[in-house]
């Protein structure tokens, strides 16, 4: 087995800064409310959607420095643990309104098929 790892310390240090501009914009501006499509259920989601990209910044931050293995295995574990969860919470809630403002048969962003039934059909429901 070799010694070098698949990604570099800057690669690293770049998804750590997309994990923190993203912590920004969901959270301070312009905020998830801006989204037409997301309803006040977000907020029910929101606090393990945060902690994974917590998480994904706190490990690549880790990884810039320390560059070993299983370390990096067991930071890469932890991560999808939280992201599972997220993705979890998010098909459990589902706090998306795809609902219709123009035509009968358009939806919000103008196309005539229905973005809620085909996102419920593309997601189990834990309901």
């Amino acid at each position: 087995m070799a010694d070098r790892t698949s990604t570099s310390r800057s690669g690293n240090a770049g998804s750590a800064v997309v994990n923190g501009l993203l912590l920004w914009g969901i959270n301070i501006w312009p905020g998830w409310q801006v989204l037409p499509f997301l309803t006040a259920d977000m907020a029910r989601v929101l606090d393990l959607i945060n902690a994974s990209l917590i998480a994904g910044l706190i490990v690549n931050l880790v990884f810039v420095v320390i560059r070993a293995r299983p370390l990096m295995a067991l930071g890469n574990l932890v991560v999808m643990g939280f992201g599972l969860a997220a993705i979890l919470r998010l098909w459990e809630v589902f706090p998306f309104d795809f609902g219709t403002s123009g035509p009968a048969g358009r939806c919000w962003c103008g196309c005539s098929w229905s973005w809620a039934s085909w996102a419920r059909s593309s997601a189990p429901s834990l309901r």
